[in-house]
């Protein structure tokens, strides 16, 4: 039997090894390498494997690398275990739309938690949704409130071809 010692050392031995491949397949993913992102992942060891981090990134290797179907399937496993957490509801919601399936998109984000109804990136999600489902009016709204929210949302508008047509459709004063 280990000592109380032994423990907290591989604890620690662990977290350091977490740390550093967490931060290596974040590395990997900005440069636009998600299979190595992933190979970094898997040589973690099996106790590593269902940390939801390690999972977050796991989906964005497969967003990355346009596997909608895939990147799907593990948030919703994801969710039933983890339904806190944010980030992979809204990757769910990206991994749907990407898909070709909109108003799925927006079902997922409209049953998220509610409170995280009142961020910008829910808000401006929904309003990409929204205008991609012809709601134009709708999608506006949830831009304006984006805005209202976290004024740095006026650049990503600007930044996203639909976000920036619905904008600019109707002149008003968030363009």
């Amino acid at each position: 039997m280990k000592n109380q010692a032994d423990i907290i050392s591989m604890n620690r031995r662990l977290e350091a090894l977490l740390g550093r491949s967490l931060r290596s397949a974040e590395g990997y993913l900005n440069l636009g390498m998600p299979d190595e992102a992933m190979e970094e992942l898997d040589a973690l060891p099996a106790v590593l494997q269902a940390i939801p981090d390690v999972q977050h990134y796991r989906v964005r290797s497969l967003l990355i690398k346009h596997q909608w179907s895939d990147a799907f399937k593990l948030t919703d496993s994801v969710l039933v275990d983890f339904p806190e957490r944010a980030d992979f509801y809204f990757m769910k919601a990206c991994a749907l739309d990407q898909g070709g399936y909109p108003q799925k998109a927006k079902d997922v984000l409209m049953g998220i938690p509610v409170f995280f109804h009142d961020t910008d990136i829910f808000h401006l999600n929904l309003a990409r949704f929204e205008a991609e489902l012809g709601n134009r009016d709708t999608a506006r709204e949830h831009i304006t409130r984006a805005i209202e929210i976290n004024d740095q949302a006026r650049s990503i508008v600007l930044g996203d071809p639909t976000l920036r047509a619905c904008v600019q459709e109707c002149p008003s004063e968030e363009n």
